[in-house]
């Protein structure tokens, strides 16, 4: 009797961790099927279902603005004599701060040339899903701000880092650049993902910097409408220039007409997110 039970227990101990195994195989299947199932809407879904795709961008999106916002305020606190000592002039927010955006911009580029020579084909996986945003991917979420730091094009991340310093002294508080940057960044990506619900025709993978920068734009053109403005790099062939608010209206009927007449060369609803964010968060303070 004892040899009996001592060898059903032995039994039943090999048996176990297959019986463990089994149970952790059908929780990783349950798990993908789960997470299949939401990947399973795309732009032939209904309208509704099209819409929930929306949820976690937006919630992440105001809590990274409020998180950012939060900062920048208890800077500002701490900060307040020595930030109005040094408001006098314009300056920099912070020359290691803009260095970094720089150097994480210039980074992701190279990481590209790389990806797109054909050497490094899990480089390419990585970016594509992390480095271009899109509603319809895997990583919605993540991808908002990792395209924002991405380029492919060298004419693209010259343009953009070109008018990124020059709008840089709209602050010199490094919190509230991050701030806006960021948040700009975001919800210029947001208003893209908005376009691609809506409108799944024109669904895309979109990167670049330009909504954040606009949404830093349109900050200073709303705290600084007496500012001069004007064309990235044709100014050193053609001098010129034209007044904050013909640059507000100049960036939003051009993009709204690209919107309208379906042009996809540019993500002009990211634009139009930008700079309307900036905008009216430059109105408010």
């Amino acid at each position: 009797m004892m040899l009996s039970t001592l060898s059903q227990i032995t039994r039943c101990q090999r048996l176990l961790p297959k019986s463990i195994n089994f149970r952790s195989t059908l929780q990783r299947s349950k798990k993908t099927l789960k997470s299949n199932r939401s990947y399973e809407i795309s732009r032939d879904s209904s309208l509704g279902q099209r819409m929930t795709l929306l949820i976690t961008p937006t919630i992440f999106t105001i809590s990274v603005g409020a998180g950012t916002y939060y900062l920048a305020e208890e800077y500002t606190k701490q900060n307040r004599f020595a930030y109005f000592r040094k408001s006098t002039h314009a300056t920099f927010p912070d020359v290691n701060l803009l260095t970094g955006i720089v150097a994480i911009n210039a980074s992701i580029f190279l990481l590209w040339q790389l990806a797109n020579s054909g050497s490094a084909p899990r480089l390419a996986t990585v970016l594509q899903r992390y480095m271009l945003s899109d509603v319809y991917g895997k990583s919605k979420v993540l991808s908002m701000l990792g395209s924002t730091y991405s380029h492919m094009s060298v004419l693209h991340i010259a343009a953009n880092m070109y008018v990124l310093l020059s709008v840089a002294r709209v602050t010199s508080d490094p919190y509230s650049f991050l701030h806006l940057y960021t948040t700009g960044g975001l919800v210029a990506s947001l208003a893209g993902y908005f376009r691609a619900v809506l409108q799944p025709q024109y669904a895309g993978k979109s990167l670049g910097a330009s909504g954040a920068i606009l949404g830093l734009i349109g900050y200073t053109i709303a705290k600084f409408p007496e500012a001069r403005f004007s064309v990235a790099f044709v100014d050193q062939i053609i001098p010129h220039s034209f007044s904050a608010t013909t640059a507000f209206w100049c960036v939003v009927g051009f993009d709204t007409c690209g919107l309208l007449a379906g042009w996809r060369v540019f993500d002009h609803a990211c634009h139009l997110g930008g700079i309307i964010y900036g905008y009216l968060t430059g109105s408010n303070k």
